[in-house]
């Protein structure tokens, strides 16, 4: 590292929401989609990782993108011993804006009542933003009355194109829609066509939920209404579902969002169950076993072994629970639900009842 970098200084906001904004805004992206009338709106988009962006579903469900794109470069300025003598700074870009015609998806969560889609941009590099850990089950009234960072392309009248807009404000409430689905927050900007898709961003620096809709009554205007943003869970069963689900996140939750298991009941009482699990990873799968009998845990390896003919390990993670896995790249999505729902089967076959599984729980995978 050279003296002058070793000389300089970050110059940070004080204001921690702008801090917020100097990190990820140029995370954030407009898609710009034409109806099947051919009139073009626009929503809002954010990355969370390995080119994976969250949008709000109605934003391209039946509707054709048009381009994706983002307006806001990330810009880091130093200052250094000239900047005491004539203001310079030093400047870094790592992150520049970007548009792109080229995208996967739209993938959408498994419950068409929940208003969340995912895109994947290969080729798109932007900053990531992280979703925070607070699943549905765990909310409380600990968000309510702290700040929120809210960004998003609404459309605004006489500029030349889109432009990011960011807005302070607070959470209000938390309510559950009669309708069921995820929680949302209640919070206190003004809605606006063209949030939607957007992040709501907690001051302790994490994403609180995506910005969904505007509650109105009476086909009121959309400024009339509530912004509400649903909760972060939606989203990991979203990305979850659709087996996208970024690495780093993956590692961070220790592959539960792409585990799925079943839990089995040999008599009435909660303490004498036991589950198999399957977890997909990028071409990485693997099989564990709880609680089963040595006989059920031979069965299951005979059936590996007739279905799958490459290299397997066997390792004990305790004396009731083994562990499966395979050599990479080697097993397809295909013939590892096949594999898993075969088990599954034999299972059955022995009368032992299914108890519940991660299906059950709000926690979706095809299989």
């Amino acid at each position: 590292m050279s003296d002058s970098k070793n000389n300089r200084k970050q110059r940070i906001s004080k204001n921690p929401l702008r801090r917020l904004y100097d990190n990820y805004a140029a995370g954030v992206g407009y898609i710009s989609v034409k109806d099947f009338k051919g009139d073009e709106h626009i929503g809002t988009c954010f990355h969370i990782g390995d080119g994976v962006f969250i949008t709000a579903r109605h934003v391209v469900e039946s509707r054709t993108i048009i381009l994706i794109g983002s307006t806001h470069s990330q810009t880091i300025y130093f200052e250094t011993e000239e900047t005491k003598t004539n203001g310079s700074v030093e400047i870094e870009t790592p992150f520049e804006s970007w548009l792109t015609t080229l995208y996967k998806g739209p993938y959408f969560h498994p419950d068409d009542r929940i208003d969340i889609a995912a895109l994947v941009l290969p080729d798109v590099k932007a900053p990531v933003l992280p979703l925070g850990g607070h699943l549905d089950d765990w909310l409380d009234n600990y968000f309510i009355l702290s700040n929120l960072l809210v960004l998003g392309y609404p459309p605004i009248p006489f500029t030349s194109g889109p432009t990011l807009i960011a807005s302070k404000c607070e959470v209000n409430g938390i309510i559950d829609k009669y309708t069921g689905g995820h929680p949302h927050f209640i919070v206190s900007a003004m809605a606006r066509g063209g949030f939607s898709g957007g992040p709501a961003i907690s001051e302790d620096g994490y994403i609180l939920g995506i910005i969904t809709e505007s509650l109105t009554t009476d086909h009121q205007p959309t400024e009339l209404g509530y912004l509400s943003v649903l909760s972060v869970e939606g989203i990991y069963a979203c990305i979850a579902h659709n087996r996208i689900v970024p690495s780093h996140i993956d590692e961070e939750w220790e592959g539960f969002w792409n585990t799925e298991s079943t839990h089995f009941a040999f008599d009435c009482r909660l303490s004498n169950v036991s589950d198999i699990a399957i977890y997909r990873g990028k071409d990485r799968y693997y099989f564990t076993m709880y609680g089963f009998n040595e006989n059920i845990r031979e069965n299951a390896l005979e059936i590996i072994a007739q279905k799958f003919k490459y290299f397997y390990s066997l390792t004990w993670i305790h004396e009731e629970m083994i562990k499966i896995e395979f050599k990479e790249f080697s097993l397809s999505e295909e013939l590892a639900s096949h594999i898993y729902n075969s088990i599954l089967l034999m299972i059955d076959n022995l009368g032992i009842r299914r108890f519940s599984s991660s299906i059950d729980n709000d926690k979706p995978f095809d299989s």
